[in-house]
């Protein structure tokens, strides 16, 4: 009878060995218990792939839904899916457009899709965030006027990975044309950005208070722009008629003495 060799007998046993204990292995990381699902998050969407983070500089630069708003998205939503794609910044997984979509559809366990754009630095994802909002129709003259205003604040762009000069800024003109608003009412809305309290931004983004009665209001200490928007639009227009009152009075020529 004919015999292997000793040395081809003990390798078909390891290998056979091996099977085996990757069978034994396979089996038991099947049998095992499943790792409880992670609580979904900013980095975490429905569909399972790649989370979806918010940035919140993004997310404050442009305004914010109305409760209205938001009802009715809520309820189409819920009736329809979410038809239209968020938009994520490629690489970066950041948010660029769909906050209340996002957030809706997290909470109501509703599946969305995502749709990447490459961008090179943070100053273009604030441009093409600032731009995008052209197409929403339900926006006032001074929300636009305060989106052209940050558009016009942002510094110029740059890819530290190449070799291509830094991208130029908007001046407040070109930021005028693009958002359809008067370079006045842009020049208005940075001195609202740059002097104003938070409350105050927030009630022009809302479009609660105008942009020329904000830059009035800009001019007060923070603490007295706080308490005049707490106030609602009556207290706002009252404090805007005492200051332009002032102006007129202090714009008057002296007069000599007789």
């Amino acid at each position: 009878m004919l015999t292997r060799p000793r040395g081809q007998r003990q390798g078909r046993q390891a290998r056979g060995g091996g099977k085996k204990r990757a069978h034994r292995e396979s089996g038991h990381r099947q049998g095992s218990r499943p790792r409880p699902a992670q609580p979904l998050s900013d980095r975490q969407n429905l569909n399972g792939d790649e989370g979806v983070i918010i940035d919140l500089e993004f997310q404050g630069l442009v305004p914010p839904a109305t409760p209205e708003e938001l009802q009715r998205l809520g309820e189409s939503l819920k009736a329809e899916g979410c038809r239209d794609a968020l938009v994520v910044w490629k690489g970066h997984r950041i948010l660029l457009d769909g906050h209340s979509r996002f957030e809706i559809c997290r909470k109501n366990k509703i599946p969305f899709r995502s749709l990447e754009i490459e961008l090179p630095d943070r100053a273009a994802a604030k441009r093409w965030i600032l731009k995008n909002q052209l197409g929403r129709r339900n926006l006032n003259d001074s929300q636009r006027a305060m989106l052209a205003a940050r558009l016009a604040d942002l510094e110029p762009g740059h890819n530290q990975h190449s070799e291509v000069p830094p991208i130029g800024g908007t001046s407040q003109a070109e930021a005028a044309e693009t958002f359809n608003v008067g370079e006045r009412s842009v020049a208005r809305a940075a001195k609202v950005l740059r002097e104003g309290a938070p409350e105050l931004i927030a009630a022009v983004d809302h479009g609660e208070v105008t942009v020329s009665a904000a830059a009035k209001v800009a001019i007060l200490p923070k603490t007295a722009q706080k308490k005049i928007v707490g106030g609602g639009k009556a207290a706002v227009a009252r404090a805007v008629k005492r200051i332009k009152a002032r102006e007129k009075t202090s714009l008057k020529p002296n007069t000599p003495n007789p």
